[in-house]
């Protein structure tokens, strides 16, 4: 099967925890996530491989709702998230780098 990739880079000038706190914050995401509009957290507790929120966004003019579910999190260096959505399976990953500069 044929699938496409597509790798995004971002510098963040935060320490590693802050930035953990952050991606991790999932019922906070439509305030740090821009084109999130709502968050409805699915299961209760902490940050954990399943948890599970669905996510509405506003991308191109066009509203759309995902189940998400945590699939790895490895605090505070590593989260992977995957959703479901027409035929199509993503998989959206963090991973924290040390600068060296």
């Amino acid at each position: 099967m044929n699938g496409h990739r597509i790798d995004l880079e971002r510098l963040v000038q935060a320490r590693v925890e802050r930035v953990w706190e952050v991606l991790t914050a999932v019922a906070h995401a439509d305030q740090t996530l821009s084109g999130v509009e709502h968050v409805e957290l699915i299961t209760e507790g902490p940050y954990r491989v399943g948890t599970r929120w669905r996510e509405t966004r506003r991308m191109f003019g066009t509203e759309a709702t995902e189940q998400m579910q945590v699939t790895v999190a490895e605090a505070p260096t590593r989260t992977v998230i995957e959703a479901d959505s027409s035929g199509v399976h993503y998989v959206t990953e963090y991973h924290a780098h040390a600068f060296l500069g």
